[in-house]
């Protein structure tokens, strides 16, 4: 395999492990602790720079040569993400068992992509870790338009311009909220309006305070594409480039062992991004001392790790509901009984349902290809 999509495909795997483990911890009883695992959260923010990184590279190539073509693009993230997560979100509308949470937000919310603005903490947390998958469709949905929108006059300067005022908007914006909406009620501990559901709902899941991963990816995305002399002279720097990375992700969990604290806050976020963003510029190097960590099966829970994060919470319930009394999850068949149960969901998940998806993009953009020499641009604008 190239050293490259390992480095990533490793990323891939170590993100939605460590998103499983958390909610593992905070599912099922008597869950062991293990160290790093209340870190399990930057998963999810690992998962937004390599999206941003991976998404934005595939753009912006096409943006440079006149070939942008919304109506591809867009044909494509849903043949990717639409039958998983549709398959997914009927079972738990139609399944009231299937919830891992007794309430969920309505359903207009999770067909709309919007779940996370109208989050509901305290009485909608079935499904809630769709607000990661919003986030990434709002994102995608508007910056193709806004590519279009300068018309020839994209350039690094102006991805990194507009990327640094959005972030700096986000920790002003996260600022205001702190001071305006969480610090009255940091000793609320209970209810709706206590500490921990305020802050999911108006720090951790809306989109206007949570782009600083996607706009780090897209910063690494346009240096990629648009100044390749620099990409090279950073790949001469590897190790050292990923070592300023774990250092940084040190930093952040110093700093995130008080998440409700102002700085935590306001310059937490943007440490976590800059941090994951360096580790992502480090696996994307064929030098990185990360492509020779051959560990076993990293590219099979890499190509699970959609079907995966979707899948996992229903299942850690499912199974403490009808196996809670044969199980004790201090014991090792226990342990492999979650496992077991989680991966057969997932690639029953993959297999029947997000890979011929996936196949069938595949042929459509082959034929596409095959029956037209025109540009894509122009063919989607004529």
């Amino acid at each position: 395999m190239h050293n490259k999509v390992y480095g990533l495909d490793l990323l891939r795997a170590i993100a939605v492990i460590w998103v499983i483990l958390i909610h593992a911890h905070l599912a099922i009883p008597d869950f062991p602790s293990v160290p790093g695992i209340l870190y399990g959260w930057m998963g999810v923010d690992l998962f937004f720079v390599l999206s941003g990184y991976l998404i934005g590279t595939q753009l912006l190539k096409l943006y440079a040569n006149d070939n942008i073509s919304l109506g591809r693009f867009y044909l494509n993230r849903l043949l990717r993400i639409l039958p998983a997560y549709l398959t997914v979100l009927a079972l738990y509308f139609i399944f009231p068992g299937f919830k891992e949470k007794p309430g969920i937000q309505p359903l207009w919310q999770f067909l709309t992509f919007t779940e996370n603005l109208y989050a509901d903490f305290y009485n909608g947390r079935a499904f809630s870790s769709v607000w990661s998958l919003c986030i990434e469709e709002q994102f995608y949905l508007v910056l193709p338009i806004i590519l279009l929108i300068f018309n020839g006059k994209h350039s690094i300067r102006s991805t990194i311009t507009l990327s640094v005022i959005t972030v700096i908007s986000g920790m002003i914006l996260r600022n205001y909220i702190f001071w305006h909406d969480l610090k009255p009620i940091l000793a609320v501990d209970e209810g709706p309006n206590s500490i921990w559901v305020q802050y999911q709902n108006k720090i951790y899941y809306p989109t206007y305070t949570r782009l600083d991963d996607i706009l780090a990816g897209l910063i690494l995305a346009s240096i990629s594409v648009f100044r390749p002399d620099w990409w090279q002279k950073y790949m001469c720097y590897t190790n050292l480039i990923l070592l300023m990375g774990i250092l940084g992700l040190i930093i952040c969990f110093w700093l995130f062992a008080d998440r409700y604290s102002p700085i935590t806050i306001v310059f937490g976020y943007p440490l976590v991004a800059l941090s994951f963003s360096l580790v992502v510029l480090a696996a994307i190097s064929p030098d990185s001392i990360l492509v020779y960590l051959k560990i076993p099966l990293v590219t099979a829970i890499s190509t699970l790790s959609y079907s995966l994060y979707l899948i996992h919470k229903p299942m850690f319930h499912l199974t403490t509901i009808y196996f809670e009394r044969h199980l004790d999850v201090n014991n090792i068949l226990s342990f492999i009984v979650y496992t077991a149960v989680v991966l057969v969901s997932a690639i029953s998940l993959y297999y029947c349902v997000e890979r011929p998806f996936l196949l069938l993009r595949n042929r459509i953009n082959l034929r596409f290809l095959e029956q037209s020499s025109k540009p894509i641009y122009a063919i989607a604008m004529g």
